[in-house]
Parts: C-alpha cells; sequence; structure tokens
C-alpha cells in the first residue's frame, strides 16, 4: 500500500466515522479541490440508490458536520 491510499484511507475512516471531530480533522487536513470532492461524493453516496444504508447514515453525518462548521 503506498503513502498516498493509505492517507486517502485514513481520511475516508475520519470522514465516514459519525465522529464529528474526526470528521471536522479529516475534512480539514484536505486542499480545497479536494474538500469539494468530498462534499460532492457524500452527495451523490446520500441521494443515489446502490449504497448500503450504514454507507447512506455516515454520508448524512459527515455532510451535516462539514457543512455546518
Amino acid at each position: 500500500m503506498t503513502t498516498s491510499s493509505i492517507f486517502l484511507e485514513q481520511v475516508w475512516d475520519g470522514i465516514l466515522s459519525r465522529d464529528q471531530e474526526r470528521i471536522i480533522h479529516a475534512y480539514a487536513s484536505l486542499d480545497t479541490k479536494s474538500q469539494e470532492t468530498v462534499i460532492c461524493h457524500l452527495k451523490h453516496m446520500v441521494s443515489e440508490e446502490g449504497w448500503h444504508p450504514e454507507q447512506v447514515k455516515s454520508a448524512q453525518v459527515a455532510l451535516q458536520a462539514i457543512l455546518k462548521r
């Protein structure tokens, strides 16, 4: 596993953790373009079919934490 893939795994683990502090920390560790990509992906997760219900819930919690900051 490369350093960048480990970083991405850690970021997504934080963003989808349902822990507001971890979500904000992981999101803040990204540059602006990456933050925009994360928000776009989370919006897809909550609005598109095919995601596991627990993934949808995690994405909803992440979006709420990120957008209210």
